[in-house]
């Protein structure tokens, strides 16, 4: 009998390790399907995306003619300023959700389905989807100075813009409350990883 994928959505605060998750879960035989992923996508150039983020946000996010837009600069725009936020969230969370839909199902009715599919998804809770087809919620934790330090490295911007993006955001608390499954990341990559085999020990295996 053919295994029907399980499908979790992997979410958490802006630097609590949803991609380092991602990895290890992919290393283990899981689809990956990233949400930043797809964000790139929808809004890449030649996309109606695109068009309407250049139509709202003007030029100067995409400095180079028909260049991919500057995520550093809009995201200064939108963080700074909840309205304009909307308005982007507006423009491509639909066009996420359907490229989303539309990947879900090629994996679901391809010949050799994965056992399971893991949604990567930053605003899960705040995009206001219901997200139907998730089987669980797996919410990545970690400290919030650990978030800021992270994402400070990784991104190259300061502690201040970090606290404005996880204000933006659902207290972690809440999202753990919210959650099927909570993934601790406060200490190594081989805590991390013992952490997702608890995880997957714990997750079932559907039989379709």
């Amino acid at each position: 009998m053919a295994t029907t994928p399980l499908i979790i959505g992997v979410t958490g605060s802006i630097g609590s390790g949803k991609s380092a998750v991602g990895a290890i879960l992919a290393h283990k035989g899981a689809l990956v399907i990233d949400a930043d992923q797809l964000a790139r996508e929808v809004v890449a150039p030649g996309t109606t995306g695109y068009q309407e983020v250049i139509a709202h946000f003007g030029q100067a996010v995409a400095p180079q003619p028909i260049g991919a837009i500057d995520r550093q600069r809009l995201a200064a725009i939108v963080f700074a300023d909840s309205n304009e936020r909307k308005v982007l969230e507006g423009i491509v969370h639909p066009k996420i959700r359907a490229l989303f839909l539309e990947k879900l199902g090629a994996a679901q009715q391809s010949e050799n389905p994965p056992w399971l599919i893991a949604y990567l998804v930053p605003l899960l809770f705040e995009s206001g989807y219901s997200y139907d087809e998730l089987d669980y919620i797996v919410v990545v934790s970690a400290t919030e100075q650990l978030c800021i330090d992270r994402v400070v490295a990784r991104d190259r911007i300061t502690p201040e813009q970090v606290r404005k993006r996880l204000a933006a955001q659902l207290p972690i608390a809440e999202k753990e409350r919210r959650a099927d499954f909570v993934v601790q990341n406060n200490g190594s990559a081989a805590e991390l990883e013992q952490e997702v085999e608890r995880l997957l020990e714990s997750l079932p295996r559907q039989m379709g």
